[in-house]
């Protein structure tokens, strides 16, 4: 017995019906995950802020942050002022700190574009700088040979 188109389930409108729900479902989750790179973009900076040691700059964003441990190596006849504590515990430890920076470097190379849209290209270079010259205090860089490295 054939029925006729007319008396057939609806079957195309329901396959339709739920294409168009995946479909928003995926915007809503690309939407949502860009807003979620972002914002964890935005509060790792806010992160080195608040754990930047050493004579920090006027327009310094973190308000509670004051300068701090300005005479470190001074027993070394040495400027080890700067760099990043670790984790709030006013310790710099140099192998996590050079990790910090050479990801964050990597990040600049390969999202340039992204950090530029977002207005955040140079609070992240600058970031990048004052852990560099930090970790570039702790040996002397113009030597021919390394004899000596301060660390943690």
């Amino acid at each position: 017995m054939v029925r006729s188109w007319l008396l057939r389930p609806d079957e195309h409108k329901t396959t339709t019906k739920k294409h168009n729900t995946i479909f928003l479902w995926m915007i809503g989750i690309i939407l949502a995950a860009g807003l979620a790179t972002a914002l964890i973009s935005s509060m790792a900076l806010m992160f080195f802020n608040a754990q930047r040691s050493g004579r920090l700059q006027e327009d310094n964003n973190v308000s509670w942050r004051g300068d701090s441990c300005l005479e470190d190596g001074s027993s070394l006849s040495e400027d080890l002022s700067g760099g990043y504590y670790d984790a709030g515990d006013a310790i710099k430890f140099n192998f996590p700190q050079s990790f910090a920076m050479t990801l964050l470097s990597w990040s600049v190379v390969e999202y340039n574009a992204k950090y530029e849209a977002s207005g955040e290209l140079n609070h992240v270079k600058e970031t990048i700088k004052w852990g560099t010259d930090y970790l570039l205090k702790t040996f002397n860089n113009s030597a021919h040979t390394i004899d000596r490295v301060v660390t943690q």
